[in-house]
This record gives C-alpha cells, sequence and structure tokens, in this order.
C-alpha cells in the first residue's frame, strides 16, 4: 500500500473518522439552559397546571364541554314542561300542541336535508353563519 495514515472511508466521505466509542461532539448552544420552574427539574413553561391540574391547551374543550353538559342538563329539565305551559298559558288544546311539536320535526328534517345541499354549494362554515 502506499505512504500515510489509513482512513476506513474515502477522501470525499463525510462521515466522521472517529472510534466508535466517542459519541458525536454536542455543541452545549443548542442545548435549553436556565433554571427548572419551580425547582422541579425536566418542566418546561408548557407543562405548568393551571386549575385542578388541568394542562393549559385542554382547560377550554373542557369548559366548553362543561357548559355543553350543564346547558343540556338544563334543557332537559325545563323542556318537559312546555307542553303545560302551551295549555294553561296559551290556552292552547292537546292536539294543537302535538301539531306544533309534528310541524317543529318535521321543519327541523327538512331544513337540515336543505343546509346539507347548501353546504356542499358554498362550504358548511358559510351555511353555518347562512
Amino acid at each position: 500500500g502506499g505512504g500515510g495514515p489509513s482512513r476506513e472511508y474515502g477522501e470525499g466521505s463525510h462521515r466522521s473518522t472517529q472510534p466508535a466509542s466517542e459519541g458525536p461532539s454536542l455543541d452545549r448552544s443548542d442545548v435549553e439552559s436556565g433554571p427548572p420552574d419551580d425547582g422541579a427539574e425536566g418542566r418546561r413553561e408548557g407543562d405548568k397546571k393551571f386549575c385542578l391540574c388541568i394542562p393549559p391547551d385542554r382547560l377550554i374543550p373542557i369548559c366548553v364541554a362543561a357548559a355543553d353538559f350543564s346547558a343540556g342538563l338544563a334543557a332537559g329539565m325545563s323542556v318537559r314542561y312546555f307542553p303545560i305551559f302551551y295549555m294553561d298559558n296559551l290556552k292552547l288544546s292537546p292536539i294543537a300542541v302535538q301539531g306544533m311539536y309534528a310541524i317543529g320535526t318535521i321543519g327541523q328534517a327538512l331544513l337540515s336535508k336543505m343546509a346539507h345541499r347548501l353546504s356542499m354549494r358554498i362550504g358548511r362554515p358559510q351555511t353555518t353563519v347562512a
């Protein structure tokens, strides 16, 4: 062979010629430095808990779900008394009350189909606003 040090890889190789036991050198500027939050090791700013040990990125969806649940519960407790209100205060007959409910259900079904067709033309968000 030729003189000089032998190399494992060719001249144009980008691989390191360091022995396998030595790992790649770490540049300390790449590592995030600074004191940990509240003295807890490994915690980041985004890991802080706000309310009831709930992470901040889950707080809004949980609040929305709780509000929907409570509104549904309240509606379920009051909707059952609407027919009594219609009969007592508006002096409607039981047949008229049932007719209103039937027309409301049929109207919801028809308007749902119309909204679906409209959403295919102009988009769902635009249909919701319209």
